[in-house]
């Protein structure tokens, strides 16, 4: 990132430059984002299948509200034991219309 910073500090000889110019895209971070969360599934998705098919799991709910834009989400966290052990996971945080009658579907990708 420092070599970036230099690089454009020396295409404007120092003067003033657009912050646009340091940060990434929305598109950028979109497609971030994305390959993250399709990494993290292909981690999550078996170790969870196997959690609700062999133990007993209590599921919470959670629910916010995003500041700027006003969304509203709803997340759902199994608790499970393990060894004697205490443990969670988060299932998934579908947004959520409190105006509407919604039912959530657990949706497993394989």
């Amino acid at each position: 990132m420092i070599v970036t910073v230099l690089g454009i500090a020396r295409k404007h000889k120092g003067a003033p430059f657009p912050a646009r110019e340091l940060l990434p895209s929305a598109a950028t971070v979109g497609t971030s984002v994305t390959n993250q969360a399709k990494a993290l599934r292909k981690i999550s998705v078996p170790k969870l299948k196997k959690i609700l098919t062999t133990r007993g799991v209590c599921i919470s709910l959670d629910g916010w509200t995003e500041d700027y834009t006003k969304t509203k989400f709803v997340g759902f966290i199994i608790h499970y034991t393990e060894d004697c052990i205490l443990k969670e996971e988060l299932i998934t945080i579908p947004e959520f219309d409190a105006t509407k009658s919604q039912t959530v579907k657990f949706r497993f990708y394989s």
